[in-house]
């Protein structure tokens, strides 16, 4: 009997683990190397009027900064009132209940201007209460009585290709409706959690409950790839993201300021490859080729050459693009952090396909750069990760003669004025350790750079731009670094050419992956190196798909409809990208 009970005990034991709920903090493998803080994303809380708590009886205020190296921070950061169990027997004073609402929640495979009645396209935090409302503003879905939630994120915390709806919350108790067979008793201490809720078959249910996080956490965000930044009182941060069944602990955030790139160029959705993408149900096998190595990057960097729209009526190639919505979950999908939409087609669709771009792409968490909704001007955007605070600025040469939209004159971002892009330039060097700028410029199919693109590099030069990626040629052109007087250095990539396309010339097959490393001293920012890989767009009739000109073999090249050779494409890659002159110090 009792070596029975010893071949059974193993399996006892991990059904009351995972009947408890617990979460423990295990070790995993990063899928970032960083922190990563949209800056432009942040909406503070109102600081609003004392609420009364009915089971703390006290009151709490909303505090106004979050940052650690506030002295009202650290006064905020004290710990008095804490059990040796990490339990609190009232609510503790340094909690900022944020205020908040989240648009085109969940899923864009109904986007909220094509939603269903009952589907998700709302969530307000108010109150210390989560809801989840429809077009309508029908509530959904509110967070349990008894539950406080101190912040609302929407996200694919568990890598599942949906979103999901996440709480920091607070309620009295360590476990949920279940707890360990040995705990007598609950026990009615405020401690913190972490809840996790799918929207599936038209309900919103429980994924995962954290009975315990074991920290506790002032301030949250979460990066492009789903990973989670947990900052406490004391400002230590950590990093967590899915493993298996629940948030793991992952390694610590790396302090080294170094970050590394890998940029690709025009994305130019011909009908043929819209075609192509319903047959197979979506875009993402466009980027296989080179998923690996975008994912491997800090930041990835992406031109969205045609705008997105979620009416499929719109839906349309050459002149006039309209990209389905479903492309930008793929662009998503290969770990673009990044994309630049102003180029000569972001206004084939008016304003509503800005709209619909940034929303798209600014709820999914990707950088939208270029395009904006905000009835002001907003020059940049700002970008924080591994120690390096970046300015994203993006502008286009053209737009095919389409006027700026009444309803927003700066809903695409021109070169219009350069009195206007020196001072954007000059309040990003301010703001910013890296000044990146993302430009469509140059003359369609020229592999040289045309007198405004050499003009516009000496304004970017001048004004101490670090990192240039030019875009629009549809050809390679040189890339390197530029010098100024002084020794400011700026890496210059004139044009990357098509990453994907059905152009029909084999110059505009040939695309590039820019791949470069930045590093922050006392001194400032720095280059630590930098190249290019040649991409090669393969072309059969209906089938599409770009590889590492390195991965490219003469069986596939035979096929191409275009006609290339592998030695052909390499002989172009090494004339169309050389120096020629251009970085003579």
């Amino acid at each position: 009997m009792a070596r029975r009970w010893l071949r059974i005990l193993p399996a006892v034991l991990l059904l009351c683990v995972l009947v408890s709920g617990a979460a423990l903090p295990v070790r995993a493998a990063s899928r970032v190397s960083g922190d990563m803080f949209r800056e432009y994303r942040r909406k503070e809380p109102d600081s609003g009027e004392q609420k009364e708590d009915p089971d703390a009886g006290e009151t709490e205020q909303g505090q106004e900064s979050a940052d650690p190296e506030d002295p009202g921070f650290q006064d905020a950061a004290d710990q008095s009132g804490k059990n040796p169990d990490g339990s609190y027997e009232e609510l503790p004073d340094w909690i900022v209940f944020r205020e908040r609402e989240i648009t085109n929640v969940f899923s864009w495979a109904d986007p909220a201007e094509l939603a269903g009645n009952d589907e998700p396209v709302l969530v307000r935090l108010h109150d210390r209460c989560a809801e989840v409302l429809d077009k309508a503003g029908e509530v959904l879905f509110e967070s349990p009585e008894g539950l406080y939630v101190q912040d609302v994120l929407v996200t694919d915390a568990d890598f599942d290709g949906e979103r999901e709806l996440v709480l920091l919350c607070w309620r009295r108790g360590h476990y949920d409706r279940m707890r360990p067979f040995w705990v007598k008793e609950a026990d009615k201490d405020f401690r913190q959690h972490i809840y996790i809720y799918d929207w599936t078959d038209g309900e919103i249910r429980p994924r995962w409950l954290a009975s315990n996080i074991l920290i506790d956490v002032f301030d949250w965000s979460v990066d492009s790839k789903n990973v989670f930044t947990l900052t406490e009182p004391d400002g230590k941060k950590s990093r967590w993201a899915w493993d298996a069944w629940g948030l793991s602990c992952l390694d610590e955030i790396p302090t080294s300021d170094r970050l590394t790139f890998a940029a690709i160029g025009d994305d130019l959705m011909h009908m043929e490859l819209v075609g192509e993408a319903t047959q197979r149900g979506g875009f993402d096998y466009m980027f296989d080729g080179v998923r690996d190595r975008l994912q491997a990057a800090d930041l990835a960097v992406l031109n969205q050459e045609t705008p997105l729209v979620a009416d499929m009526m719109r839906v349309a190639g050459y002149p006039a693009f309209g990209s389905p919505y479903t492309l930008g979950r793929a662009v998503k999908n290969a770990g673009i952090d990044i994309v630049s939409c102003a180029t000569n087609h972001a206004l084939d669709q008016g304003y509503y396909g800005v709209r619909i771009s940034e929303a798209f792409f600014t709820e999914n968490d990707v950088l939208c750069a270029g395009i904006q909704t905000e009835p002001e001007y907003v020059p940049y955007r700002l970008l924080t990760m591994h120690g390096i605070r970046m300015a994203v600025l993006n502008y286009t040469e053209i737009t095919n003669g389409y006027p700026q939209p009444k309803e927003n004159p700066y809903a695409v971002h021109t070169l219009d004025s350069e009195a206007r892009v020196r001072e954007d330039l000059r309040l990003a060097r301010e703001d910013a350790d890296l000044v990146l700028v993302l430009v469509h410029w140059g003359s369609e199919y020229v592999t040289y750079p045309d007198a405004n693109e050499r003009r516009w590099s000496d304004v970017f030069l001048e004004e101490g731009v670090d990192v240039v990626i030019g875009t629009h040629p549809h050809v390679l052109q040189p890339y390197g670094v530029r010098v100024r007087g002084d020794g400011h250095e700026m890496l210059i990539y004139y044009s990357l050419g098509n990453f994907i396309s059905a152009q029909s010339q084999p110059p505009r097959m040939l695309g590039g992956l820019a791949e470069f490393t930045v590093t922050k001293d006392e001194e400032g920012v720095h280059i630590e190196s930098y190249g290019m890989e040649p991409l090669v767009t393969h072309y059969e009739v209906g089938t599409f798909g770009t590889y590492l000109l390195s991965d490219y073999t003469d069986e596939l090249a035979a096929r191409h409809r275009v006609g290339v050779t592998v030695a052909g494409l390499w002989d172009m890659f090494r004339e169309y990208t050389a120096p020629q002159g251009l970085f003579e110090r």
